[in-house]
C-alpha cells in the first residue's frame, strides 16, 4: 500500500512540473532608445516566438528575435527570467504568459543608442 501512494504522489508531482511550450505573437508596446534621447517610440516583434518552460529551465527562440548571449530561467510555471550572459552590455527580460495574452518587460544597457527599457503585450497564438 505504502508503495502504491508513494508512486502516486511521484505521478502527480511529475505531471505538476511537466513541460510547456507556447507559440506567441503580435508583440508591441513602446519602447525608450537611448539613442532617440529616450522619448516614447512604438516598437514591436514581428514573426513568431517560441516560449518553452520545463521546470524552472526557459528558452526563448524565434527567427527574428536575437536571443544568443542569454539565459534563462521559470521560477513559476507561467514567468521566464532572462539576462545577458555578458556583465558589460547588461540585458534583463520578464516574461510573463497568462491565458490568451503574454507581456514582456525588457531592459538593455551599455548598447549605446540601443539601451533602452521596453514594455509589450502580444497574443499567445496556441501552443508548440
Amino acid at each position: 500500500m505504502k508503495k502504491l501512494i508513494i508512486a502516486a504522489v511521484v505521478a502527480l508531482t511529475s505531471f505538476g512540473a511537466s513541460a510547456e511550450c507556447w507559440v506567441v505573437g503580435d508583440i508591441a508596446g513602446t519602447a525608450y532608445f537611448k539613442g532617440d534621447g529616450y522619448k516614447e517610440t512604438p516598437d514591436a516583434y514581428s514573426g513568431k516566438i517560441m516560449i518553452n518552460i520545463d521546470g524552472e529551465s526557459a528558452s526563448i527562440a524565434s527567427s527574428g528575435l536575437v536571443t544568443g548571449g542569454m539565459e534563462y530561467f521559470s521560477p513559476s510555471p507561467r514567468i521566464v527570467l532572462g539576462f545577458s550572459l555578458d556583465k558589460s552590455k547588461p540585458v534583463f527580460e520578464v516574461w510573463s504568459i497568462n491565458e490568451d495574452k503574454v507581456t514582456l518587460a525588457k531592459s538593455v544597457s551599455g548598447w549605446g543608442g540601443l539601451d533602452s527599457t521596453k514594455a509589450m503585450v502580444g497574443n499567445v497564438l496556441g501552443k508548440c
